[in-house]
């Protein structure tokens, strides 16, 4: 039983760590292809990019939804993987 629950820490961490690090290139990628100024808060003329302020709202809805949607995949894909590696085993 211990090892079943050492299991799966291990895939909720591996899950996790591979989300986040595609939600924080993801949310890095919205912020560098931000031609019509979505993701700033611009104090002067939106035309010049220096004036740009982060607007953190949008941003975090970037990170979120990319995190759920790829820690879900990653850890169903896991999970099929570590199935049909147990199930060819035996």
């Amino acid at each position: 039983m211990e090892e079943n629950k050492m299991k799966w820490r291990t895939k909720l961490t591996a899950s996790l760590f591979f989300s986040t690090t595609v939600s924080l290139y993801m949310t890095y990628a919205a912020l560098q292809h931000n031609p019509m100024g979505e993701y700033c808060t611009y104090v002067s003329d939106p035309s010049s990019s220096a004036d740009c302020t982060m607007n953190a709202g949008p941003l975090m809805g970037v990170f979120i939804s990319w995190l759920v949607v790829s820690f879900l995949i990653s850890l169903i894909g896991l999970t099929i993987f570590s199935w049909i590696k147990l199930r060819f085993r035996k």
